[in-house]
């Protein structure tokens, strides 16, 4: 998550939209109209060129991608149940703790699955015959890195409270636990108005 890419990637992307759409249009009117075929093929190459030239700052990305979502598979059970599973009318306070898994916007779970379809379609890369071969019919692998980057930004937000929240849930469940092992022992009572209080201010203060 440390490691974005350039900042000049997304405006790269850009040319290379319009070098594409471009080329299109000029191939077509070479085809139909009978333009200079020096036009279409002198705009294709460009594109062809700036692909091939930016290929080795790209090819990172997929590792990355691979590596946060077969991460992010190891807490998809946890994630899960405490986007489903808690409810406020059965308990507040924990609801109010896990604000953020309730958030459609924000959860998890959401954020997995277009994880996954960003690695789906950068999977290409390992396959150096059809890599080779749709980019140079459109800027596929462009396309995806730079939703790549876009999502890193929000998961670089996301993370550390998701992180937090299941840090405070752990130690909550773990004084239940205690609590049910040891019924005669004395235990602390935890505030359940302030309980997550921090998190939920937070998330309140982001999203204004």
């Amino acid at each position: 998550m440390q490691h974005s890419l350039a900042p000049w990637i997304p405006k790269v992307l850009k040319w290379e939209a319009a070098l594409w759409l471009l080329s299109i249009l000029l191939f077509g009117g070479w085809y139909r109209f009978s333009l200079p075929a020096v036009l279409w093929g002198s705009t294709y190459l460009a594109y062809l060129l700036i692909f091939f030239t930016s290929l080795p700052s790209l090819a990172p990305v997929f590792s990355r991608a691979t590596s946060l979502h077969l991460e992010f598979r190891r807490l998809e059970a946890v994630f899960r149940h405490l986007e489903r599973k808690v409810k406020a009318e059965k308990n507040p306070e924990l609801a109010r703790c896990c604000a953020c898994f309730q958030n459609a916007q924000s959860r998890p779970s959401g954020y997995l699955k277009r994880i996954g379809r960003v690695c789906d379609a950068l999977s290409i890369q390992g396959n150096a015959l059809v890599h080779r071969r749709v980019n140079p019919l459109c800027p596929w692998t462009f396309f995806f890195v730079c939703r790549w980057e876009e999502l890193s930004r929000h998961l670089t937000q996301e993370i550390p409270l998701w992180l937090e929240t299941l840090g405070e849930v752990e130690a909550a469940s773990a004084l239940a636990t205690l609590a049910s092992n040891n019924p005669d022992s004395t235990l602390p009572h935890l505030d359940g108005q302030r309980a997550g209080a921090s998190l939920y201010s937070r998330r309140a203060a982001k999203d204004q």
